[in-house]
């Protein structure tokens, strides 16, 4: 059985005998040209003068039929079969096979002797209303009339109930015996049959009228017409074409050329460029008629004629058959006679190098150089673009109706100005959007995961102010609003982003710069400076204000600071003061179409909080950030945790420095709960991880939860992705000794996100024995669990970046996090690798003495060999380090304690004997 595409139908193309050799290419050239999707059902062979294909309808058919003088016929293909007598047996089981596709049989030589249509194809084609005949053709062998007409009666048991019909019938089906392609050699029983309905004809009856009997000029090499049409198949020759023959002889070949559409008989010179350009006669009468009116212009290059020069030159070409009137102002024809002196005015030929004759169609458009000349333009500035350079600009970057375009370095905006005339929604950099940070995280750890996802999504910006780790927002220039929602959708660090319309040191100064902006009209952005670099001076165009303030648009304004808290009497005074905006929509303080926000910055000091702001800022807000990640993924309503399950928030961010997209696959050698694979498969990525501790993998480890006794069946990595949706990504984890390697050496990850054990609430472990000489019976070795032995940190971390570097992908990302004690760090102490380039260097605060680092490393160079143990690579000794200094920490805090309470008793008892005494 074979299932067959719906779409799809079978097909008999029937050749004919002669030029056998030359069939395949023809068809081929003809398919190829037309773009034509093409299925053999059997592989063509020369020794059979058909092919059976499968296509996509029957306009294909007709497409192909249309071009090939070596197809008789092609037939929508009902059965097929070895004798007539199966082929009876085959249709018949047509009109039952109601399965709506094929059904093919094999045979021992590879040949269906079972071929079944299904019964829509000949319902369709038998009804009432078409009329019909049957046909009856064979290959190699000759039939009577009174044969054909026997051979079509055996076919009454199909139903055709239409009208028969001899000439030009509605349908035509056609009954095929193929009796080999040797006529002395003949065969009583024919080797295929076939039937079918006609679907369309070759160009065989090019052969009569493309005769060279027929032709009025021919010479003794004139090419048999057959041959020259079947060579401008092969040469693929199609309306429009330029196609030279340059042995042209008496032109048999230009013949069948311009039969499918070949224009131009071109001829060669001695230099290579063709003297000879003659069109076809077509071109020229078709323009030249009674009813069109004309005018000659003549138009030279590097040199002029006189108005007299010009009309002698326009009386040479009165052979022509111009019959129309002559009209001097908008002519319905305008024929061109141009000559080339060449690109030197000062060394002008006395002749032209070239001259040449047309039809004149259209001018381009030099009229643009005057009408946005920089002369009438209202506004430019000293570094305006000439006209003329920006229209070619534009046209360079192929700017079209529709397109959103960018000048980050806008100015007076002429590129702008060309840009808009092609139909281009344009836009300057000028405009400025605010990116307000949350304060939970250090503001380093903010960008570098902002700089991560800028650099994934691959949106180009430009920073207004250089980012301060002191100010929780950045001021940037972005191309669209797109940008930022998308730069939105994957920060859990940006709380919100607003279209920044104003921003000043002083409320009464923002105030100011507002009203400014409502009369600015400029189109661009009025920025001053202040002493310290700050702008207090930002006024926007007043497009931007009234575009979002119209009487169809809700709005509501919103307060926000940061560092300082306001009443809800406060907030409604602040928002009261804008009411000089023309806000004259309805305000909707749930889903309004426009949000407006004007923020207060206190600096990041709690406790030393300004009484005035350091800085106002006003705008539209855009898009907020992925904070509501934090809860969403908290581990509080995790399914599975563990002792050192990651931070919800610290994944996400990990995950966006390791820039995961949808379809990456990540690993995580040091899975534990598996909270990291949780942040990127939200990210669209399929997760892998790998650890040492079975019973952790299998849930099996104490509850974490205050209270809970044992776990639930629920407890697993796979369940904390069920959980959020994204088990459809979980790959799986496995049980693995990190130190020994027992992956393939091909197997490539597009990034490793990880946060190896630092032996403080976790074991430092790998599979290893301490005594020597240490053998196990075989009768142990079935239920054997390996011995571990300490993993060095400065191990892991060797192991971690050689792993890295063999098994990421070019360009990929290993984030992890690296323990130091704070006042021993050095940045020559982080590990290195020569593949690896460290990108991204945060530190999280433990606590006074220990602290961890947030690594990114991007994998820069292949084929570089595994890295011996770097001395330098991991605290030695942290775990004891660590824990050596929290004791030796409390036990001074219990002396300085004690001291206290010693100082405090002797003053007391120095203080009863005073008063005794």
């Amino acid at each position: 059985m074979q299932n067959e595409d719906k779409m799809w139908r079978r097909y008999l193309m029937w050749f004919a005998q002669e030029h056998v050799d030359f069939r395949h290419a023809e068809m081929q050239s003809i398919i190829s040209l037309l773009n034509i999707p093409v299925k053999f059902v059997e592989k063509p062979c020369i020794q059979k003068p058909y092919w059976i294909v499968e296509l996509p309808s029957e306009d294909c058919v007709r497409k192909i039929a249309s071009r090939s003088v070596l197809m008789k016929n092609c037939i929508e293909l009902w059965s097929r079969a070895r004798t007539e007598a199966q082929l009876h047996v085959n249709l018949k089981n047509c009109l039952k096979n109601s399965t709506g596709r094929w059904i093919v049989g094999e045979n021992k030589n590879g040949i269906s002797d079972t071929c079944v249509c299904p019964k829509e194809l000949i319902e369709s084609s038998c009804t009432q209303k078409k009329s019909f005949k049957v046909e009856v053709e064979t290959f190699c062998k000759h039939f009577t009339m009174k044969e054909k007409v026997e051979k079509i009666e055996t076919f009454s048991y199909l139903p055709l109930v239409g009208p028969v019909k001899l000439k030009n019938p509605d349908v035509t089906l056609a009954y095929l015996e193929f009796y080999g392609v040797d006529p002395n050699d003949v065969p009583e029983k024919p080797y295929d049959v076939f039937f079918g309905k006609w679907i369309a004809d070759g160009q065989r009856d090019l052969i009569q009228v493309h005769s060279l009997k027929k032709r009025q000029f021919i010479g003794n090499t004139s090419m048999d017409a057959q041959l020259a049409i079947i060579m401008a198949n092969q040469a693929q020759v199609k309306v429009g074409d330029v196609v030279l023959d340059p042995f042209v002889g008496s032109g048999s070949l230009l013949v069948a050329a311009a039969h499918f559409g070949g224009r131009w008989i071109v001829g060669e010179n001695k230099n290579g460029i063709s003297d000879t350009c003659v069109c076809p006669k077509e071109l020229i009468e078709s323009s030249c008629t009674q009813k069109k009116s004309f005018k000659v212009e003549v138009e030279t290059f590097c040199k002029h004629f006189t108005m007299k020069e010009k009309v002698e030159k326009i009386e040479t070409f009165s052979y022509l058959p111009l019959v129309g009137p002559v009209k001097l102002k908008n002519p319905d024809v305008t024929l061109a006679y141009l000559e080339f002196y060449g690109v030197d005015p000062n060394d002008v030929p006395e002749k032209p190098y070239d001259v040449f004759f047309g039809k004149w169609i259209a001018d381009g458009q030099r009229d643009l150089i005057q009408v946005h000349s920089l002369k009438k333009r209202q506004f430019i500035g000293n570094t305006s673009m000439d006209a003329q350079l920006a229209i070619i600009m534009a046209n360079q970057a192929q700017v079209k109706v529709g397109d959103v375009v960018l000048d980050p370095f806008v100015g007076s905006g002429s590129l702008l100005v060309a840009a808009a005339h092609f139909g281009a929604y344009v836009w300057g950099s000028d405009i400025d959007y605010l990116m307000l940070h949350a304060r939970t995280r250090p503001t380093r750890v903010g960008q570098k995961e902002m700089q991560s996802i800028i650099s994934l999504l691959n949106i180009p910006v430009k920073f207004v102010e250089k980012p301060c780790i002191q100010k929780p927002y950045w001021i940037v220039e972005l191309p669209s609003e797109d940008c930022v929602r998308k730069i939105a959708s994957r920060s859990v660090l940006m709380k919100n982003c607003i279209e920044l319309w104003s921003r000043a040191r002083t409320e009464a100064q923002l105030h100011v710069n507002l009203k400014n902006c409502l009369k600015n009209s400029t189109g661009r952005w009025i920025v001053g400076e202040n002493k310290n670099g700050i702008s207090d001076t930002c006024v926007c165009p007043k497009e931007l204000i009234e575009s979002s303030c119209t009487q169809k648009k809700s709005f509501k304004v919103e307060v926000e600071t940061f560092c300082k808290h306001f009443t809800m009497k406060e907030k409604v005074e602040k928002i009261e003061t804008f009411s000089y905006l023309p806000l004259v929509g309805p305000v909707k303080l749930k889903n309004p179409d426009v949000t407006l926000a004007y923020l207060e910055f206190y600096g990041v000091d709690p406790n030393d909080v300004p009484e005035k702001p350091y800085d106002v800022f006003f705008g539209k807000w855009i898009a907020d950030g992925q904070r509501d990640l934090i809860q969403v993924h908290s581990l509080k309503k995790r399914q599975f945790i563990g002792n050192t399950s990651m931070d919800a928030q610290l994944a996400i961010i990990m995950a966006n420095q390791a820039q995961v997209k949808v379809g990456d696959v990540v690993l995580d050698p040091f899975v534990g709960s598996g909270s990291l694979l949780v942040a990127a498969a939200h990210f669209g990525a399929y997760v892998w991880g790998s650890d040492i501790d079975y019973l952790m993998l299998h849930a099996r480890t104490r509850p974490t939860r205050v209270g809970q006794k044992i776990r639930t069946k629920e407890e697993s990595i796979r369940g904390n992705m069920r959980q959020y949706g994204t088990e459809s990504r979980y790959l799986d984890v496995v049980v693995s000794d990190f130190s020994l390697h027992n992956w393939r050496s091909d197997l490539k990850f597009d990034a490793i996100i990880t946060d190896p054990p630092y032996g403080v609430r976790e074991p430092t472990e790998k599979i290893g024995i301490e005594r020597e000489n240490y053998t196990i019976s075989e009768e142990q070795l079935a239920n054997h669990v390996p011995s571990k032995v300490e993993y060095g940190l400065s191990h892991i971390y060797s192991d971690l970046l050689n792993f890295a570097a063999n098994h990421l992908e070019m360009g990929r990302r290993l984030v992890c996090w690296y323990p130091l004690v704070r006042e021993e760090y050095q940045e020559s102490q982080l590990p290195s690798h020569p593949c690896l380039k460290l990108v991204g260097n945060s530190e999280q605060v433990l606590s006074k003495l220990a602290a961890r680092r947030l690594l990114t490393y991007e994998k820069v160079q292949d084929d570089a060999p595994n890295m011996p143990l770097d001395p330098n690579a991991g605290v030695h000794n942290f775990r004891e380090k660590y824990f050596t200094m929290g004791e030796m920490t409390r036990r001074e805090r219990k002396e300085k304690r004690a001291g206290e309470v010693a100082a405090y008793l002797a003053s007391k008892m120095a203080a009863m004997r005073d008063d005794v005494t």
